[in-house]
């Protein structure tokens, strides 16, 4: 009685599956290819004469940016680390002390977003211990301006990647953010 439970409703979907590549016809998998390379070869041509009609098209020059971003499998995609710290110091020139959270984003293919963010996520003492010394003692100019903020935002995303390419990582943090300030 166990077996039958398991077999039969694996023959029902062995079934279901030939049925349905009986009914739908395919010459391609219609992953992120466009129409023009999508047509298959004539009966009796090689197969590889697919590989080289988009080999052909793709170096000339009848594509655009756009349309040649298409034959990539993988369209890029943003992902984004904030850094569990609060960077903490004092003003310079000041009694004051001040607060920040800075996070890091990346945009490159799904996949290699994903180990690069993981990557990143497994190295986060180090990324806090070189953000810490980017930032140090920040004037009160820097913290409240817009202008500021994006020029310690520079430092940091200049310093990350440059510290990404003394540890052999490609440096691909293409954008720093601080979310939170604090001035007490």
């Amino acid at each position: 009685m166990f077996l039958a439970q398991i077999i039969a409703p694996a023959l029902l979907v062995l079934v279901l599956f030939g049925v349905g590549h009986a009914f739908v016809q395919s010459n391609y998998s219609g992953i992120y290819t466009p129409k023009a390379v999508l047509d298959a070869p004539e009966p009796g041509e090689p197969e590889e004469a697919l590989s080289e009609a988009a080999a052909r098209a793709f170096e000339q020059e009848s594509f655009s940016e756009k349309e040649k971003s298409e034959f990539r499998l993988m369209p890029d995609k943003y992902n984004y680390l904030k850094i569990e710290y609060v960077f903490q110091g004092s003003v310079l020139g000041e009694n004051s002390l001040f607060s920040l959270e800075v996070a890091v984003a990346t945009k490159q293919p799904a996949v290699l977003s994903d180990f690069f963010i993981k990557a990143l996520r497994e190295m986060e003492p180090d990324l806090v211990a070189e953000t810490t010394v980017l930032i140090l003692e920040p004037t009160r100019e820097q913290l409240e301006t817009v202008s500021g903020r994006e020029e310690i935002t520079n430092k940091i995303l200049v310093g990350l990647n440059a510290y990404l390419e003394r540890e052999g990582m490609r440096p691909n943090i293409d954008f720093a953010y601080i979310i939170n300030v604090n001035i007490v």
